[in-house]
């Protein structure tokens, strides 16, 4: 991952009084811009206000001047050829990888390699390892033994120096200084703000670690990661990244060159889709089933962006896992031992490992060696293969959830299955007050017949078996109250029945 930027580091000397200082600072107006900070030619001028990038001549020419050794070439001349590679390499766009770089990178190299560069960095580190603390701060001491250091230089080194702390400032959108003397100035306020000098002061910052690449080389480099074209193999771009990202980590020589190349790799696309899949990678995981979350997270991306998500992995912790495969391999051997660790949960209770006490289970290797493991830190291929070796264990076991009420259940499972005892009584039921009803009905319209004078159907029918009951029937015939007398003229009506 990109851990320092140009944008976010603080540039190797104070910009800027602080606010107590910029009362009696020369610096209380708004200081000029960086290229009015020395004298310039016209050449340098035009080059500086030139609205579209510098072209490949331009280019040529301003490496040139960097690397003249016959001493014709002037230091303002010098401090705009700087200028002019120092603002093209720091804008990404001018790496893409269709364009010819040829010039570019030799233009580039020009920031590190050539004789006015080398000379310009001597000169920061001259001020730096006095003025800057071990923690990369001042103290009102070494602000005065940075000044000493500073106030030695020649004119022409104070130019090229003042010019420095300009270029960075520009990259990190910040003021610069009008001329030396108004940089002289502010670092006067700013030590007399800080209060008298200490002579047990201490201040250890040193210049030296790891040395940065040559110039071309990160030339290359940001013009690998700065291709989003798609022809560029992941491979050959996360060896430009890992590169450029240990030289921004690196504290050595931290000067314009630096801060130029930094702001192009912070803005470069294959930077910015680095940290992207990181970002899908590290989200928190909500789910118990760690290892099949990142498994699933990992299997989702394509081909190209597993092979980042390894490699972020394998940044985060070098040699841990021998190859992509072997990532996945692990993620699955956490879930595994998840479901084997729940399954032993289902069968012996509990929700802790430590706590089961069963020794049908507590008695057993397998048992004891899922316990070591689990002590263990799981990212990692020697952790892979011991829990494939205990989940084969485990698997002899038999983990079958015991039911102390089995019996109770299945004779439950199969009651549920028979149909219910009452049903056939049910339907019995409901079939005899049907016959009783519709008997009800015939014996009410047979009354109705005989009141009325109409022939009784039932009595006057000769055909015995067609209305015998049958089993289960109920003989209405007998039951029938007997017909009521004939009517005759004058005689009352017995209607109470």
């Amino acid at each position: 991952m990109l851990v320092t930027t140009a944008g976010a580091e603080a540039p190797a000397l104070p910009l800027t009084p602080p606010a107590k200082a910029q009362a009696t600072s020369p610096q209380t107006d708004p200081p000029a811009a960086p290229a009015d900070s020395v004298s310039l030619s016209p050449a340098a001028q035009a080059a500086l206000a030139a609205p579209t990038p510098p072209t490949s001549d331009a280019l040529r020419q301003a490496a040139d001047l960097l690397n003249d050794t016959t001493g014709k070439a002037t230091v303002a001349d010098q401090i705009d050829a700087y200028a002019l590679i120092a603002g093209f390499v720091a804008d990404g766009k001018n790496f893409d990888a269709p364009k010819d770089l040829a010039t570019t990178i030799v233009a580039g190299a020009a920031l590190y390699d050539s004789d006015f560069a080398k000379h310009q960095q001597s000169l920061l580190n001259a001020v730096n390892t006095r003025m800057l603390t071990d923690q990369g701060g001042t103290t009102a001491t070494s602000i005065r033994d940075g000044l000493t250091v500073f106030n030695g230089f020649s004119a022409a080194d104070q130019q090229i120096y003042v010019s420095a702390l300009n270029l960075q400032a520009q990259t990190a959108s910040g003021p610069g200084f009008a001329s030396a003397d108004a940089y002289r100035a502010s670092l006067q306020a700013q030590a007399d703000a800080l209060g008298p000098a200490d002579p047990k002061a201490m201040h250890v910052y040193s210049s030296t670690g790891a040395a940065a690449p040559d110039g071309a080389s990160l030339m290359a480099a940001l013009a690998t990661v700065n291709d989003d074209s798609g022809r560029m193999p992941v491979k050959d771009q996360l060896a430009a990244y890992d590169l450029l990202t240990s030289y921004a980590n690196a504290s050595r020589d931290r000067g314009p060159a630096r801060d130029a190349v930094l702001k192009s790799f912070q803005a470069a696309p294959f930077a910015a889709h680095v940290a992207s899949v990181e970002a899908q990678m590290n989200s928190p995981v909500l789910s118990a089933d760690i290892g099949q979350t990142l498994l699933d997270r990992i299997n989702r991306l394509s081909p190209d962006d597993q092979q980042i998500a390894f490699h972020g992995q394998s940044q985060a912790k070098p040699g841990a896992f021998a190859s992509l495969d072997s990532l996945k391999a692990n993620d699955q051997a956490r879930s595994d031992i998840l479901k084997v660790t729940n399954k032993i949960f289902a069968k012996f209770g509990g929700d802790d490992l430590r706590k089961i006490t069963d020794p049908r289970l507590t008695k057993t290797p397998a048992f004891q060696a899922l316990l070591d493991l689990m002590k263990q830190d799981p990212t990692s291929d020697s952790w892979t293969a011991q829990a494939k070796k205990v989940l084969a264990d485990l698997a002899k076991l038999d983990l079958t959830p015991d039911d102390p009420k089995a019996a109770e259940r299945a004779k439950a499972l199969a009651t549920l299955k028979a149909p219910p005892p009452v049903e056939a009584g049910q339907a019995m039921a409901f079939k005899a007050m049907k016959q009783i009803t519709d008997n009800l009905q015939k014996a009410r319209d047979d009354r109705a017949d005989q009141v009325a004078g109409r022939p009784h159907k039932r009595a006057a029918d000769t055909d015995a078996t067609k209305h015998k009951p049958k089993t289960g029937e109920i003989d209405w015939t007998v039951a029938t109250a007997p017909p009521p007398p004939a009517y005759a003229p004058g005689a009352a009506l017995n209607t109470s029945a």
